[in-house]
């Protein structure tokens, strides 16, 4: 502070100078001390907004919409501290190993991400992938706010080109590849790629050329390792994989052409945040996502205005809901599309019984939950309906019947030991999944339909009686 210097005469009475010396202090004070006052004050202020979770908001300029973004969590470190108390989770140190499952070799986080997460930090999006379905991921990091992990199925010469996949992702994609995504690539022990792996860090072998076409769309049907020799995919081991590498205590398990509404990983996580530690799932919960489809060549809707306007326009419709109607049939579909909320809630709370024992949603679970049943193929259509509780089953291929019309008893079964086991379905008043654009037709089917009606006696004479010894014989749980 810059004083000025005052000429007083030289027999100025003591008293005039005392008041100056007064005055030079008093606005010292003014100054220094209102501020350190006001430093003091918003320290407390922020103390407080510790205490309580508060949400801010903003608003899109182009659509008029509420959005909050992880950037808008104000309350982020009070938020994952409650997650800790409320989860009893423990974080997960990040493998970076080779090890056997059943008859496969997995390499995990072969190409991991930058960046690790405490398991109170986020949701992981957990899904499959053969090399040529990682295009898809770009679309999930646009819209989720979390870790990516991916489980890719590369047997043979199908390595290298996920290898390549991945790096053309990461060099010419969107930079949150690099900072999210972890890929973990398997293969039968039989397919063992042509390529030393001994020490080996990621590397696609080559230099990265952007102004190419990426590998995993040079793709052509029966021209992957995979095609020419008639292998399944066994997409389940791929899902267990994926949830298993995840670091984070929640896991949306998805397939990696569904593309998630904006942040519902840290709106979840702070509507969890509010639950009470004593009383969280007592009884045993998942928190269900509803999935829809959009028409070929249009944009997927990132929040519920938009997609309430595209049901309205008949540009979208529930996933696969013309397919296996029963099977895509969530309660009370109308009243969820009206719900208008800031912050994510549970709508209510349901069981797969009754009205809904075809029901097969999407959710956040836990690894706590049963894994996913190995014995059963993509090819086979019905592949998220069996879940065992803590099993590890010998992976060997048995093929579910699935055909347009029935009820898909993959995802059918997965769900059965859910309803075996008394689980609830809570409901997400937001937050959603969608197909990537395009209706998938009947023919689109076309040999998987051999595969899996062959199987058809098997569900009935071997899997439901399995299921109903390991986790009792409720009938209202049915395939």
């Amino acid at each position: 502070m810059h004083i000025m210097k005052m000429n007083l005469p030289q027999h100025a009475p003591t008293k005039l100078l005392v008041f100056l010396l007064f005055l030079i202090i008093m606005s010292l004070y003014l100054q220094f001390g209102y501020s350190t006052r006001a430093v003091l004050s918003e320290t407390e202020n922020i103390k407080e907004t510790e205490k309580s979770p508060i949400v801010a908001i903003n608003t899109d300029a182009e659509t008029g919409n509420s959005v909050i973004s992880k950037d808008n969590l104000t309350t982020e470190s009070y938020t994952f501290q409650r997650i800790k108390e409320i989860t009893k989770c423990h974080d997960l140190p990040r493998q970076h190993n080779v090890m056997q499952w059943g008859p496969y070799w997995v390499l995990n986080n072969f190409v991991a991400a930058k960046r690790t997460y405490k398991c109170e930090e986020s949701v992981t999006f957990a899904t499959t992938a053969t090399y040529n379905f990682l295009g898809n991921v770009l679309p999930i990091v646009e819209s989720w706010d979390g870790p990516v992990s991916v489980a890719v199925y590369a047997p043979g010469s199908d390595f290298n080109l996920a290898l390549e996949s991945i790096a053309y992702l990461r060099e010419c994609g969107n930079p949150l590849v690099t900072e999210t995504v972890s890929f973990h690539l398997f293969f039968q022990m039989t397919y063992f790629p042509d390529k030393n792996l001994a020490n080996e860090k990621f590397s696609s072998g080559k230099a990265v050329n952007c102004s190419l076409k990426p590998p995993y769309e040079t793709y052509s049907s029966g021209q992957s390792f995979k095609d020419k020799h008639n292998e399944l995919f066994m997409v389940n081991v791929a899902r267990n994989i994926a949830r298993k590498m995840s670091e984070t205590h929640f896991i949306l398990s998805a397939d990696i052409e569904m593309y998630p509404s904006l942040n519902i990983s840290s709106r979840f996580l702070h509507m969890i945040s509010k639950e009470d530690p004593e009383t969280y799932s007592k009884q045993p919960v998942v928190y269900a996502i509803h999935a829809f489809e959009v028409n070929e060549g249009v944009k997927p809707p990132l929040n519920k205005s938009e997609l309430r306007e595209m049901i309205h326009n008949k540009t979208a419709e529930r996933f696969h809901f013309k397919v296996c109607g029963k099977c895509h049939n969530f309660p009370h579909f109308e009243s969820w599309l009206s719900i208008d909320s800031e912050e994510m809630e549970i709508t209510e709370s349901v069981t797969r019984t009754k009205t809904f024992v075809a029901w097969e949603p999407f959710f956040i679970g836990t690894n706590h939950d049963p894994w996913y049943d190995e014995r059963v193929s993509w090819e086979g259509m019905r592949d998220k309906r069996i879940q065992l509780k803590n099993l590890k089953t010998t992976c060997f291929e048995v093929i579910l019947l699935g055909s347009v019309g029935f009820r898909n008893v993959a995802t059918l079964c997965f769900a059965f030991a859910l309803c075996l086991l008394g689980y609830k379905f809570n409901i997400l008043s937001d937050g959603f999944l969608v197909h990537k654009p395009g209706h998938k037709k009947t023919e689109y089917f076309g040999n998987r339909l051999k595969v899996s009606l062959s199987m058809a006696e098997t569900i009935e004479t071997e899997f439901v009686p399995q299921y109903r010894k390991f986790y009792g014989n409720n009938p209202a749980c049915v395939v």
